[in-house]
């Protein structure tokens, strides 16, 4: 099966979120925001803080996509 990768940002959002909602996020919930400067901060909505991240392009990271355009990973 072909894959493609395509940076993360604004548009390819809702394709991250369903990819971490699908899989109850990483680590059993976690946004993926730890590595970022604010993920020691306690009281953020984790999910919030990573959009705004991917939505700025502050985010770093991309997804991988199957033949059929679903999120399947990300790196």
């Amino acid at each position: 099966m072909p894959y493609t990768t395509r940076p993360i940002d604004a548009s390819p959002w809702d394709a991250f979120a369903e990819l971490m909602e699908r899989n109850n996020g990483v680590f059993g919930g976690w946004w993926c925001i730890g590595f970022h400067p604010e993920g020691a901060e306690r009281g953020l909505d984790h999910r919030e803080t990573k959009r705004k991240r991917v939505v700025t392009d502050s985010a770093h990271a991309a997804l991988v996509f199957d033949e059929d355009g679903s999120a399947q990973g990300w790196c």
